[in-house]
C-alpha cells in the first residue's frame, strides 16, 4: 500500500518534470487537468476507477 508520503513525492516529481517541460509552476494545473480528464468517459476515468477500487478494498 502506498503511504501518503510516497504519493506526495510522486506528485512532486511529476510537477517538477512538467515544470521543467513547460517553464512554469504547474501543480494546480495538474490537479485541474486530471479532474477534467477523469470526468470524461474513457481510459483515464476507467483507470481511476480501478485504482480507487483497489485502494478501498480490504
Amino acid at each position: 500500500m502506498n503511504r501518503p508520503q510516497d504519493d506526495a513525492l510522486v506528485f512532486d516529481v511529476l510537477a517538477l518534470e512538467l515544470r521543467r517541460q513547460v517553464g512554469r509552476p504547474v501543480k494546480s494545473e495538474i490537479v485541474r487537468a486530471l479532474v477534467h480528464l477523469a470526468a470524461c468517459p474513457g481510459p483515464v476515468a476507467d483507470r481511476l476507477g480501478d485504482v480507487l477500487d483497489r485502494r478501498t478494498a480490504t
